[in-house]
């Protein structure tokens, strides 16, 4: 049961939706705002699923492996964000994409 989570936590914030958004995006602005809402949602949305997933990640097996996909996820996200902007020449010159994820994802974690 916990297993699925992550495709309830993705289905109540609207994820699917907004990524659709996001990934015909051809304006960084665009882009941002998008990736912004997205965060927005899970966490107004869900974000106390999250919280205690992550209290009790350590002390619970499959809430650890629910806590590490929705992880995983996001931090897919955010690199293909970043990805993105890369493509679309928005990154500093000499910065890497896992420099600018580094970044990003500190920004959008509660």
């Amino acid at each position: 049961m916990l297993a699925g989570l992550p495709d309830l936590i993705d289905d109540e914030a609207g994820v699917f939706d907004i990524v659709a958004r996001r990934d015909a995006a051809t304006d960084a602005g665009d882009l941002l705002a998008l990736s912004a809402r997205l965060d927005r949602q899970v966490w107004q949305q869900c974000g106390d699923v999250i919280r205690l997933m992550r209290t009790n990640a350590s002390a619970q097996s499959d809430v650890r492996a629910a806590f590490d996909e929705s992880m995983r996820r996001h931090r897919f996200g955010i690199e293909w964000t970043v990805g993105k902007l890369r493509d679309m020449g928005q990154l500093r010159p000499g910065l890497s994409v896992e420099r600018a994820s580094f970044a990003y994802g500190m920004r959008c974690d509660e």
